[in-house]
């Protein structure tokens, strides 16, 4: 961790090196999408970098847009294989190869709660630009059905959800609607 007695002696070194733009811990926690206790975790495992200028604690801007551009990526790499996966005729995906397509387990759960994110951001893209859940793709092992925050997204997000009489009436609608997007291309 770079330190800096002062911030006058900060923004003398910044101006000559811009990777030294930093942000409060706080505000990388608001851009990642997580808690600051994770942010402290990130910074300890070397996933984004301290600076320290007096006693407080900042994030390099250029280590936060790193890992945007990481979270970028696996959602790009998930939503590619579900599209693959949906025009081979496959229904569904265990959490498993989904999460492994990206170097997740599923027995880590940092891991559960990123690729609940993950989903959460493809489902949205997925339903603004063409009117279902993309990750209703993805299920649980022993319930072929996606996890409880599935539906809360699709209750968020969807208003045909309140017509289905059950949850599984509106994954298998939806299940339907991926199929026939899906099958001419």
């Amino acid at each position: 961790m770079k330190q800096f007695a002062t911030a006058r002696d900060y923004v003398i070194a910044a101006a000559a090196d811009p990777s030294l733009a930093c942000i409060p811990f706080q505000v990388a926690a608001d851009a990642l999408d997580v808690g600051r206790s994770a942010i402290e975790a990130r910074v300890r495992a070397g996933k984004l970098v301290a600076i320290a200028i007096g006693r407080t604690r900042y994030v390099t801007v250029q280590s936060v847009h790193q890992q945007i551009g990481e979270w970028n990526n696996e959602i790009e790499t998930i939503t590619r294989l579900l599209e693959t996966e949906a025009r081979r005729g496959t229904a569904t995906l265990s959490y498993n190869p989904v999460m492994g397509a990206v170097g997740r387990r599923t027995d880590v759960p940092n891991d559960r709660k990123i690729i609940g994110h993950i989903l959460g951001a493809i489902s949205r893209t997925s339903f603004e630009t063409h009117g279902f859940l993309l990750t209703a793709m993805v299920v649980r092992n022993g319930t072929s059905r996606p996890s409880p925050a599935f539906y809360d997204l699709a209750d968020e997000l969807d208003p045909s959800y309140q017509e289905a009489e059950t949850n599984a009436d509106y994954h298998d609608q939806q299940i339907n609607l991926i199929q026939e997007y899906y099958a001419g291309s």
